[in-house]
């Protein structure tokens, strides 16, 4: 920050920008459905679990999975059993995966231009890494790579190491030999299109399954079956990285960060505690340059008060703060607005009784 003002991005965005670390933040900026109140909203919760949400006085999901870890901590270390508290965990870690997926925006709902836009900031960086679950990045890069194949344009060049067919999986020895003027993207947490399988191999949908889209594809897991979603919802950072520890892939992201030398943008992350191990993994790299960005709330001291929590937790790098509102990826006018259903009906029924009257 300057005094108390967040920096402006047209600042700073002339520096060289090699790494890009992108938060929940630009999906809450797509859609409202990805916002911790809303995600709460259209969760099926069991009674327990919601009276943990209300006692918490949060909506947010990891608060709530790290205070039922704890719980669990203190129950094993008295010698009660943790059954029911272990199930809680499950149902609270469960209803947040089907969540996003129902509370997601529908492909048709995404506007062209801002695939295009997203695709075209994110092709300026060498590395992309994402704690996102949803699909907004996964379509962003496809789509654009689809409409510039249509009209005749150069391909942005974006890989996400899953290109192994026919199963589109990971696999590490293919991926060191990645073209390195490619744009890399590294889904740190894993995401709705991503799987685990019970031969320890991680993978993505890469069509869509079976009767349905990709938002559907949480139907084609069950207990018994062999792939199971990739998708770290931990509530603490050390459950974060055993989870991670678990996935060749998870892994090789996350060693990537934590290798990362190069000035970075963190956008839409509020690096808060329960991602403690992304914050190490930033400080385990020499010092550099981090620009953060912070979402206006209209309280300015609030702002600032977050802007010096994020420098003390970065105080290894020189740390610029800027207003995520001036980025073009925090640009206002990405807002996508629901279909009114009911609206567009009536306007067809009505088109159609015009078009009979003037036959």
């Amino acid at each position: 920050m300057v005094g108390n003002e967040l920096r402006k991005w047209d600042e700073i965005q002339e520096r060289t920008w090699p790494t890009l670390l992108i938060g929940n933040g630009l999906s809450m900026n797509l859609w409202d459905g990805f916002w911790y109140k809303n995600l709460y909203e259209q969760a099926d919760l069991t009674d327990s679990a919601s009276r943990v949400f209300d006692d918490l006085r949060t909506t947010n999901f990891e608060e709530v999975l790290a205070a039922i870890h704890h719980a669990r901590i203190v129950d094993d270390a008295v010698g009660l059993p943790t059954t029911l508290i272990d199930n809680a965990y499950a149902a609270v870690r469960d209803a947040l995966l089907k969540t996003v997926s129902r509370a997601h925006v529908d492909w048709a709902g995404v506007p062209d231009s801002t695939h295009t836009l997203i695709a075209e900031e994110i092709a300026k960086h060498r590395s992309v890494f994402t704690t996102n679950y949803d699909l907004c990045l996964y379509w962003a890069h496809m789509q654009s790579a689809a409409l510039r194949s249509a009209s005749n344009q150069a391909e942005l060049r974006i890989k996400d190491f899953f290109w192994t067919k026919p199963d589109y999986t990971f696999d590490e020895d293919t991926a060191n030999r990645w073209y390195r003027d490619w744009t890399a993207i590294y889904y740190l947490h894993g995401a709705l299109h991503l799987w685990h399988d019970d031969q320890g191999r991680d993978g993505k949908w890469k069509n869509d399954p079976p009767g349905g889209s990709l938002l559907d594809v949480l139907q084609q897991y069950s207990p018994e079956s062999r792939r199971q979603p990739l998708f770290v919802s931990e509530g603490t950072p050390r459950q974060k990285l055993n989870t991670i520890g678990a996935s060749e892939y998870l892994r090789y992201c996350y060693d990537h960060l934590y290798e990362d030398s190069y000035d970075t943008i963190v956008f839409g992350h509020s690096l808060a505690e329960q991602d403690n191990h992304i914050v190490d993994a930033l400080n385990a790299g020499p010092s550099r340059t981090i620009a953060v960005s912070i979402h206006p709330s209209g309280d300015a001291k609030s702002d600032a008060a977050l802007a010096a929590r994020i420098e003390r937790d970065l105080a290894a790098h020189e740390v610029l703060c800027f207003d995520s509102s001036t980025h073009p990826l925090g640009d206002l006018g990405l807002k996508i607005e629901p279909i009114d259903i009911e609206a567009m009906m009536e306007w067809i029924s009505r088109w159609n009784i015009s078009e009979g009257d003037s036959a």
